[in-house]
């Protein structure tokens, strides 16, 4: 009622999910979930994915897509599924509160760019989606004055960046 419209998706307690909870899930009228990148290497048969020494995933291509799931009823999905970068999320949660916003921000972009370069040079075809899903509860009263600086400074780099275009996952999957 807040937001005007229902739910389209869900990040699942702590992002865990099961071929069991597709069905109910597209039965709630969900369109996508999201889950953590472990469960996505596991599905994959990969154990984890690689990041470089920029601790870049190796494997881009493969993490920042979607994924459509099916369940095993024929009223089981499909449910598209989005998997949040790990290292991306749990900066903003836990790291960039200890520096100051301006600088955090450049690092969030430039980790980012450096995605979009990884991308570049697997030749994968996109569009991509590198999802950032965290607890939204958690970081913010460890930001000095509860992350206005690094809000104000992303936000502001975000929309300057010719490269970078900031999308809900439901408009992601409406649009590709």
């Amino acid at each position: 009622a807040h937001f005007g419209q229902a739910p389209r998706g869900l990040w699942p307690g702590e992002g865990g999910v099961a071929q069991a909870i597709v069905p109910l899930v597209a039965q709630a009228g969900y369109k996508w979930m999201a889950s953590g990148e472990p469960v996505l290497a596991a599905s994959l048969g990969l154990g984890s994915f690689t990041r470089n020494a920029q601790d870049t995933v190796q494997e881009a291509d493969r993490l920042y897509r979607p994924y459509s799931v099916q369940g095993r009823e024929p009223e089981g999905g499909p449910v598209m599924m989005v998997f949040r970068d790990w290292t991306l999320s749990d900066k903003i949660g836990f790291t960039y509160s200890q520096m100051p916003g301006e600088q955090a921000a450049a690092d969030f972009v430039r980790r980012l760019d450096d995605i979009r370069a990884e991308l570049e040079q697997e030749g994968a075809a996109g569009p991509h989606l590198v999802s950032v899903i965290l607890d939204g509860e958690n970081a913010w009263e460890n930001y000095e004055n509860d992350g206005k600086e690094f809000f104000h400074a992303l936000y502001r780099k975000l929309a300057e960046s010719a490269t970078i275009k900031t999308v809900t996952p439901s408009e992601y999957l409406a649009r590709f």
